[in-house]
């Protein structure tokens, strides 16, 4: 969540698939009105002997030393066919790269899963410092060779059968989480949460998070502390917003590198004391308004991608964000700004 936090954010990226429909269109326009310029032509050099020609409904008209009417719902099916082929070229979503990814690995599609990768794809393992989210580069599938090599063995033998359940997705950052139903009889599960950046439609990073085990003890909902969080940020509960932070919470954020997952540690809050000094400041003023679109947790580990808005300085600024929490005893002790992005002018207006 913002939180008040300096935001670094650029306007986000054109979509490619929103450039080609935009495309698309203006061809639609220009068939359009060369279709009613012939018409035009048509009626203005009709034979005199005939008398004023005027085209059959529907119908554009061509001179070839006579009428020939070319139907302009033939210019119509044209268009809608061009529009199909940019479609059809069109590089994926984020999230329909995540969905075929955990479709390939289940089906033991090599080639189709090789495909969602780029070249210089790159795969790192789980941390095991808790205040990092992404561990060393994979010793056995860290490039697309070493993938191709692991799982054209792995397809040897019954897989794994991925379901995705939740996705994040801000910019070309998206965070699935969801469960890997394991072989022979598929009872036994493990919950996932993974990171992976696609640009163009490949997957150029790949970080595993988090792998347990559905079963793992109980606690209670860790998913609330930050609804909490939110709930009292929206309010400017600053009291109540600060108690749910550990005395010894850490605050990280992204880096511009983009093989680096917010393993940058916060300049500004630092320790307690700093968060107190910094929030106290923050709720002062005029505190940012926090909207959740996606709330979900793995073990110990929420994602939250919210749209905050209100800004003091650009009232009419909306700003799409993904952050991790780690909760412990119902405190944030770890606290992660994956990605941020400024919402276009179209998607601010048609957010409530």
């Amino acid at each position: 969540m913002h939180k008040g936090r300096i935001s670094r954010c650029a306007p986000g990226e054109i979509r490619h698939n929103l450039a080609e429909i935009s495309r698309m269109l203006l061809i639609r326009s220009r068939l359009l009105s060369l279709c009613a310029k012939s018409n035009a032509r048509a009626n203005a050099r009709a034979d005199s002997s005939l008398g004023p020609v005027s085209p059959p409904p529907g119908a554009c008209m061509r001179w070839n030393s006579r009428f020939e009417p070319l139907p302009c719902v033939a210019v119509l099916a044209l268009w809608l066919t061009l529009a199909a082929v940019a479609s059809a070229q069109a590089p994926a979503t984020p999230e329909q790269v995540v969905r075929r990814h955990a479709q390939a690995w289940s089906e033991g599609d090599v080639a189709g899963l090789l495909a969602l990768f780029d070249e210089d794809a790159r795969s790192y393992d789980r941390s095991r410092d808790p205040l990092r989210l992404a561990g060393a580069r994979s010793q056995a599938i860290g490039s697309k060779a070493q993938l191709a090599d692991y799982f054209s063995r792995a397809v040897r033998s019954p897989l794994a059968r991925e379901t995705v359940e939740h996705i994040a997705v801000v910019g070309d950052l998206a965070i699935a989480a969801g469960y890997s139903a394991q072989p022979p009889d598929y009872s036994q599960r493990m919950r996932f949460l993974t990171a992976f950046r696609i640009r163009d439609g490949r997957i150029h990073d790949l970080w595993h998070i988090a792998w347990l085990p559905e079963q793992a003890p109980a606690q209670p909902d860790p998913s609330r502390t930050v609804r909490a969080l939110i709930e009292a940020n929206n309010a400017r509960d600053a009291d109540r917003f600060l108690s749910l932070f550990d005395p010894q919470a850490r605050n990280f954020r992204h880096s511009a590198d983009p093989r680096q997952l917010a393993e940058q540690p916060s300049k500004t809050l630092v320790d307690a004391a700093s968060r107190e000094r910094y929030f106290r400041k923050y709720f002062a003023g005029t505190p940012v308004q926090v909207r959740a679109v996606a709330l979900f947790s793995v073990g110990d580990l929420v994602v939250e991608q919210s749209h905050v808005s209100g800004f003091a300085d650009a009232p009419g600024k909306r700003v799409n964000e993904v952050s991790i929490y780690r909760i412990r005893d119902g405190r944030i002790v770890g606290d992660w700004l994956l990605a941020e992005e400024t919402l276009p002018a179209a998607v601010q207006g048609a957010q409530p």
